[in-house]
């Protein structure tokens, strides 16, 4: 039988920080929020990708303090991050704390209350949830009962439609870890989860600038897959680059070399040009029509492959990269660029490039997070520390609402510069990383 727990964050939390700093932080530069389209560094290069139709203002974003200067920040209490007043703030977390993603549940919630220690907050009550072993309906009447301020999660999208569909009427604002934007149909709800989409988007750029826009991608054929594939699809179109082909692969050896072996068969590919400059193939019914009536296509281009983006990274990247070695891929005119978090310098000497967040301030966090809990984080660990740290600060300033939470100049936490969107969405500023010569650096 499940027991509804409150605990407050002294009694959540059975270590001691030491005194630690809280690695988070607002933005204290605006001076660039009227900025619309794309945000610029400071040589007037293309960051991020930015949706012009949305019209989103953006700001120059600061660039992150070195490790170790974040080390001291990290050892020494900032002063005024305490909470002050006699206000009493609930926050309700919803995850899976049993069953096959308890892993999942559990690391999001030890960041959740890593943040709360290290803030030295004194004043929030925590309700955690366990959406394996609870009914949807419960866990909503608690929360309204408890007149919780904000739910943390859940993290799975099914779970967010439960909660909502549960018939019990929330008035909380809801910050889920799902990256399903179809969720923002709800106006209660934000996206808070990582979404490969907006890494894309900036891979996509990065190539272009560098010369690059004749793509192919590896994709691991899992229930995200299809997301990647149209993403890529779309931004590639939208960029008039030209998408030569898709691999899928998974852990099985025979389809990872039958990915490689459908990047490699397209290696050059005849597009038709339009008038706009945009690449496309041409479908099997029109050329047949075409050559019936002895019609050529006009305006061909061949388009040689100069990217690939992958989903893949650490070890299984290095199988990847070994196949196409074999096939001999593996070659400078190649760009390989990997949207995955896991930065590991592999066995192969190939220059690869990754988009990630910032590994800097990230280091840091899995520092204090390891001796803290004797393991390392996950994502789910930063962003469960990073959406308590902005509701931490905007409570101790007491100013928790709206505006504050969609405030242009964003947040600064442990997995880099963000905004909340005023579509709902997550804003996330990624770094660009290489790894040549068996090191790694970061490019911007």
């Amino acid at each position: 039988m499940f027991v509804f727990l409150k605990f407050l964050v002294l009694s959540l939390l059975l270590v001691s920080c030491g005194g630690r700093n809280f690695l988070f932080n607002l933005k204290k530069d605006k001076s660039q929020n009227n900025q619309i389209g794309r945000v610029k560094d400071t040589d007037g290069k293309d960051l991020v990708s930015v949706e012009k139709e949305k019209q989103v203002a953006t700001d120059e974003l600061n660039q992150s303090a070195n490790q170790s200067e974040l080390e001291n920040m990290y050892d020494k209490m900032l002063d005024g991050q305490k909470m002050k007043g006699k206000n009493i703030y609930k926050i309700a977390f919803l995850a899976p704390l049993s069953g096959p993603n308890k892993t999942i549940g559990q690391s999001t919630l030890d960041g959740i209350k890593m943040a709360m220690l290290d803030s030295g907050s004194n004043n929030i009550n925590l309700f955690p949830f366990d959406t394996a072993a609870l009914d949807m309906k419960v866990i909503a009447e608690k929360i309204k009962s408890e007149n919780v301020d904000v739910v943390l999660g859940p993290i799975f999208s099914q779970d967010v439609e439960d909660l909502v569909n549960s018939f019990i009427k929330i008035s909380a604002p809801i910050i889920t870890f799902s990256n399903n934007a179809a969720l923002t149909k709800y106006n209660s709800i934000e996206i808070f989860g990582v979404s490969p989409i907006d890494k894309i988007k900036v891979a996509i750029d990065y190539a272009r600038q560098n010369g690059r826009q004749n793509f192919a991608a590896l994709i691991k054929s899992d229930a995200g897959s299809i997301g990647i594939q149209k993403a890529i699809t779309s931004e590639v179109k939208s960029t008039k680059s030209a998408l030569l082909s898709i691999g899928f692969y998974d852990d099985s050896q025979t389809r990872i070399s039958s990915s490689i072996n459908t990047i490699l068969k397209s290696r050059s590919v005849t597009f038709n040009i339009a008038k706009d400059g945009t690449p496309y193939l041409m479908n099997i019914k029109d050329l047949q029509k075409m050559e019936k009536s002895g019609q050529k296509p006009q305006n061909q281009e061949i388009r040689n492959l100069d990217v690939i983006i992958t989903d893949a990274g650490g070890q299984f990247l290095d199988t990847l990269l070994s196949e196409m070695d074999s096939a001999g891929m593996l070659k400078k005119d190649i760009m390989i660029i990997s949207i995955s978090d896991s930065v590991e310098v592999g066995v192969l000497n190939h220059d690869v490039k990754f988009i990630t967040y910032d590994k800097e301030r990230f280091n840091v966090f899995e520092k204090f997070y390891k001796e803290t809990y004797s393991t390392k984080p996950t994502t789910f660990s930063a962003l469960g520390y990073d959406a308590t740290g902005v509701l931490l600060t905007l409570f101790a300033n007491n100013n928790f609402s709206y505006d504050a939470l969609h405030d242009k100049a964003g947040f600064i936490g442990v997995s880099g510069e963000f905004r909340f969107g005023k579509n709902h969405i997550v804003e996330r500023k990624y770094c660009i990383y290489g790894i040549s010569n068996n090191a790694i650096s970061k490019i911007r």
